[in-house]
């Protein structure tokens, strides 16, 4: 239906008015001369009407086109546009005009981009035939009006694009993709993207399948962040693969990434692709560096697969927030060899750390956690040579932390949560007898501050294989921890363990303080292996139940002990130069508390003479042991108890 007018008489009442919100003049009837009247009411209609005619689109040639001038805001930056003219046109084709963010004027025969992917202005569409176009007939189209008028309470920004889901997962893996390079190109204020002048892409849940892109998400600009739009729930919105034999999930080549609240996973079980892959840049002779260093990557996610940092060891940098979980687990064989350098498959989480980096606020996780099998480990943080570095708030499942064949855990340790064999090298015992450093001599040094650990973590997870020299301080264990190394010649201070902890089965040569833990722990023989030569202050082992403690040159300082075997003493001496003051020692059935290994009788020349003082026993020492001092102070009563 035609749209109506007023009728005759209401449009002729208007003569001689003036409209009151526009002051155009109506001319009145009979009026002459008429033109004077008739120009001030043009006059009129076109001033109010001069921002119609902005960023117009006219006709200046059969097949050209001009766009009168006009300006508009993209944020907070003015984008002004000075017009043109005989812009060319495709021929029998459907041309699309429209102004990017920045002004640049375009034309295709494809369409207007999606809006949320690259903001623009869409001007006209012209539509041309044989080598002409005719505005009368509607060959051209005004789409002015398309970005005229936005939702109540949408917004445009010059610093964030939306990635639009798609119809299916490929088809969001697509813009997301087309949207983290929409983002690249934005000037967030008019200016340069930098450390403090950021553009991010915002990614609404579901599913973004990049399993047609090698490489995955090229993420290859820097300061462009990547952001889940449900940042509490990682888990609903997921980049994966469905193919995992080659490339990565995400790529990352910047050195100035923020990636929360997304998950990065696969489809399948099986094959060798990377989750996340941060590729540093290529350097001349093939070396591979991070860059400067102290360089920050910031990245906040959950990874539901292998990470692969590649680095010549020698840079500095930091990573924080990542949840990751490695699946398909590590094989052992796969893991990088220290003595060539070359792996078959690169799937552990960080390698070659080096000592300044840092890692905060991390979880490593694995499809596998209670799995002792070798090829079901899933080693979560695998560092094929070394592990070090500043470790900070870190989570951890079965077997993180681990270092194999000659390699080295130099770490500084804080508020740590590991699963069983975590922390752990699996290298040789040592020396060969000789003073050489066997090839494949581990070693676990650093310090460690408020660890809460599985069973058998922080030493040998495959039994004598490395030796202990770090410093632990308020920590807590599960059993065989900090144990079952050659040496252990650290400290503990205030640290809490079960059985057989703190070089059981290995030589207790450092020190504790103020520490607890049963059965053969603080260098309690287990298969006939294990000595104290250390120190221990006021350090409590109430459970020994069969353990066998022998003491060589070691110090021991208002400790508790107590046998609850039968038949055993609680101290055995393998020499003379041990130190036993102000100790609580409880023997159960055994006839002496302190004896020494010889187990001979008094004077035939396998007796140890021993220091012994304000000691406190349910029964004495053996006699073969031959206590130097006179005003000794101790006190034997069968009914001492604790």
């Amino acid at each position: 239906m035609t749209e109506r007018y007023p009728t005759d008489a209401e449009l002729n009442s208007l003569s001689g008015t003036t409209d009151t919100e526009q002051d155009v003049l109506f001319v009145a009837a009979g009026e002459s001369p008429y033109y004077t009247s008739f120009y001030k009411m043009l006059y009129r209609l076109l001033d109010v009407s001069r921002r119609a005619g902005d960023l117009r689109v006219y006709q200046d040639g059969d097949l050209t086109f001009g766009v009168r001038p006009g300006e508009y805001h993209n944020g907070d930056a003015l984008v002004s546009y000075a017009g043109s003219q005989t812009n060319a046109l495709t021929n029998n084709a459907g041309n699309y005009i429209y102004l990017t963010s920045d002004g640049t004027l375009t034309c295709n025969t494809t369409g207007f981009p999606t809006p949320s992917l690259a903001p623009h202005i869409p001007l006209a569409v012209v539509t041309t035939s044989a080598g002409a176009f005719n505005p009368i007939d509607g060959d051209l189209v005004d789409k002015r009006g398309l970005s005229l008028y936005g939702l109540v309470g949408g917004a445009k920004s010059d610093s964030k694009i939306i990635v639009e889901r798609g119809v299916t997962a490929a088809g969001s893996g697509d813009n997301l993709v087309a949207a983290y390079a929409a983002a690249s190109a934005l000037t967030p204020g008019g200016a340069a993207l930098s450390v403090t002048n950021r553009a991010c892409v915002l990614i609404p849940p579901g599913d973004y399948d990049l399993s047609t892109y090698a490489d995955g998400l090229e993420v290859d600009t820097e300061f462009v962040d990547l952001v889940g739009l449900v940042s509490a729930n990682p888990s609903a919105t997921r980049l994966y693969k469905q193919d995992l034999t080659t490339g990565a999930v995400v790529t990352q080549t910047t050195k100035d990434t923020r990636m929360i609240g997304f998950t990065i996973g696969h489809e399948a079980d099986d094959g060798g692709c990377h989750g996340l892959h941060i590729v540093p840049t290529m350097l001349g002779g093939g070396v591979i560096d991070l860059g400067v260093d102290g360089d920050v990557l910031d990245l906040q996610m959950d990874i539901y697969s292998a990470v692969s940092i590649s680095t010549d060891g020698g840079t500095t940098y930091e990573l924080y927030h990542v949840t990751g979980l490695v699946n398909p687990p590590i094989n052992y064989d796969s893991v990088l060899d220290r003595s060539t350098g070359v792996t078959a498959s690169v799937k552990c989480k960080f390698w070659q750390c080096n000592e300044d980096s840092q890692y905060i606020d991390m979880r490593f996780m694995h499809g596998n956690p209670t799995s002792t099998a070798q090829h079901q480990k899933g080693w979560a943080v695998c560092g094929a040579v070394d592990i070090r570095g500043g470790w900070k708030r870190c989570y951890g499942e079965a077997w993180a932390w681990r270092v194999v064949n000659q390699g080295w855990i130099v770490a500084a340790m804080e508020d740590i949560e590991a699963g069983q064999f975590s922390i752990t090298a699996d290298g040789s015992t040592g020396e060969d007898g000789g003073g050489v450093i066997e090839a494949n001599y581990s070693l676990i040094d650093g310090t460690y501050r408020r660890i809460q650990a599985g069973s058998w973590c922080i030493g040998s997870g495959s039994g004598y294989g490395c030796d202990v020299a770090a410093d632990i301080y308020d920590s807590s264990f599960g059993s065989k921890c900090v144990a079952f190394c050659k040496t252990f010649s650290g400290s503990l201070f205030r640290c809490d363990g079960v059985e057989n902890c703190f070089a059981a089965g290995g030589d207790f040569a450092g020190t504790a303080m103020d520490c607890t833990a049963t059965d053969s722990s603080f260098g309690g023989r287990i298969s006939g292996v294990g000595q104290c030569s250390g120190t221990l202050h006021r350090c409590v082992n109430t459970d020994m139940d069969g353990a066998v403690f022998y003491l060589a040159g070691a110090t021991l300082d208002r400790c508790t002990f107590k046998m609850t075997d039968g038949d055993l003493v609680v101290l055995t001496l393998l020499d003379g130069a041990s130190v036993i003051g102000g100790c609580t020692l409880i023997a159960n059935g055994a006839s002496a508390c302190i004896a020494d290994d010889a187990n001979g009788t008094e004077g035939d020349g396998n007796d140890w003479n021993a220091v012994v003082f304000g000691c406190m026993m349910n029964t004495g020492l053996s006699a073969n042991v031959n206590n130097t001092v006179t005003n000794h102070g101790n006190q034997v009563d069968a009914n001492i108890t604790i």
